[in-house]
């Protein structure tokens, strides 16, 4: 969705902290200048959503209220919406996994019969019922679209995922999910990965219009889920088969082995350099 680079892939500890130790640490060293306002309003919606849609709504009213005011109270206000969001006992992408799968994977691959009886009732989607909603919508293009989704906030039995995030492992000086299908590496990557057996199977059965997009869509929202506290939905977790067969890639190391071989082939000068730079 160019669904941003989201919190993850802006700061790791950020999106996983549930300490006052990390918040500290926000309150002392604001985040950085590259983190816009615009980005932190789009990481809220995508990280939290139904959990908090007001600090959603409050996020969005900053990033246009803030827009043109100095650097330094722009940090300011970055440091304290960071605080904000690192201070919730849960998250939830809820928004981002309807947006995701209803308006990118939707285009790639075919949907089960669950996931087709839930896109007819977004497509039905009702008019905002409160002013919540109304400004969530009308806010929802600074979100990539996903705020529109608060008016089905009422549809979706959240449950805590029981799973810890699992660290993950530095690829010649980034976070290996950073080479996801909007760079060449992950592009090339995922070419690469067209060759495996379990994605022939993949392809074969369910005959995606758009291969890669289809698997990269589907990794980009599995690798972003290493979220401490997160609540979901079941649609947007397991009844598409593309993110368990990501799921797979990921946790058995063949895409970071596929990454790699990518970055060897391309970029000789690495095979000099450490593969595995450490845990992150």
């Amino acid at each position: 969705m160019g669904v941003g680079i989201g919190l993850s892939k802006i700061s790791p500890a950020s999106r996983r902290t549930d300490g006052a130790e990390d918040r500290q640490r926000l309150r002392l060293n604001p985040p950085a200048s590259r983190l816009s306002l615009a980005q932190i309003a789009h990481d809220v919606a995508e990280d939290v959503g139904p959990v908090d849609p007001v600090l959603v709504a409050f996020a969005l009213h900053c990033s246009v209220e803030f827009r043109k005011a100095p650097a330094e109270v722009q940090q300011r206000v970055l440091a304290y919406l960071t605080v904000q969001m690192c201070s919730l006992s849960h998250r939830s992408r809820v928004w981002c996994s309807q947006c995701v799968i209803n308006e990118k994977v939707r285009e790639c691959t075919t949907l089960s019969n669950q996931a087709k009886s839930v896109l007819q009732s977004i497509a039905k989607m009702p008019p905002p019922q409160t002013p919540l909603h109304a400004w969530l919508t009308e806010k929802s293009r600074l979100t990539e679209g996903m705020a529109k989704y608060a008016v089905l906030d009422s549809l979706w039995d959240l449950v805590p995922v029981d799973a810890q995030p699992k660290p993950g492992i530095m690829l010649y000086g980034l976070p290996s999910y950073a080479y996801d299908m909007h760079t060449r590496i992950g592009r090339r990557a995922l070419q690469a990965s067209l060759a495996l057996p379990e994605v022939k199977q993949f392809l074969a059965a369910y005959l995606p219009t758009k291969k890669l997009d289809a698997l990269g869509w589907a990794l980009f929202y599995v690798e972003g889920g290493r979220i401490t506290g997160e609540l979901a939905n079941p649609f947007g977790q397991a009844t598409i088969k593309a993110l368990q067969l990501m799921r797979w890639m990921v946790a058995s190391g063949t895409m970071d082995q596929l990454r790699n071989e990518a970055i060897i082939a391309n970029y000789p000068a690495r095979r000099s350099a450490s593969t595995n730079e450490g845990l992150i």
